[in-house]
């Protein structure tokens, strides 16, 4: 009887164990799905605010390429499309550089008395788009009301 004793106690521990390894690996995985929420939407505040910074440029200059491409010198400009890349912190930094992780592409277009600019902001590395926002105004030259 000694023996079935310790082969139960031996059981117990063993079924302890396996419990608490699952609740374990369940901890994990809460916590690194946590983490991922995290990023993704420090992501998505971080691309909304650089997507209104553009639009705000957009809404307020003549002039919203050339400004752009004054305010952002390490911009690529591609005819009717500028691209401004940042670094994990979201400042800007040239595309070639080593720390370009996030891509805004501005796309501009000109309709009869509008202007139009395309906002697509990506995570370079996964290709994955985060934010986009399409702003739209005016032509001043055209009498239209600012």
């Amino acid at each position: 009887m000694n023996k079935s004793k310790s082969s139960l106690f031996l059981m117990e521990i063993l079924v302890s164990i396996l419990l608490f390894s699952v609740a374990s690996a369940v901890c994990v995985q809460v916590f690194v799905k946590a983490s991922q929420l995290n990023k993704s939407s420090r992501e998505l505040e971080q691309s909304l605010r650089v997507a209104q910074n553009f639009a705000e440029i957009m809404r307020s200059s003549k002039t919203p390429a050339e400004t752009l491409q004054s305010l952002f010198p390490d911009a690529k400009v591609d005819r009717s499309e500028i691209s401004v890349s940042f670094d994990q912190s979201f400042a800007p930094c040239p595309k070639e550089s080593t720390n370009a992780l996030y891509c805004a592409f501005l796309t501009f277009e000109e309709t009869d008395n509008l202007h139009h600019m395309q906002i697509r902001i990506e995570n370079i590395q996964t290709g994955q788009e985060i934010y986009s926002l399409k702003v739209s105004k005016y032509r001043e030259e055209a009498g239209g009301v600012q």
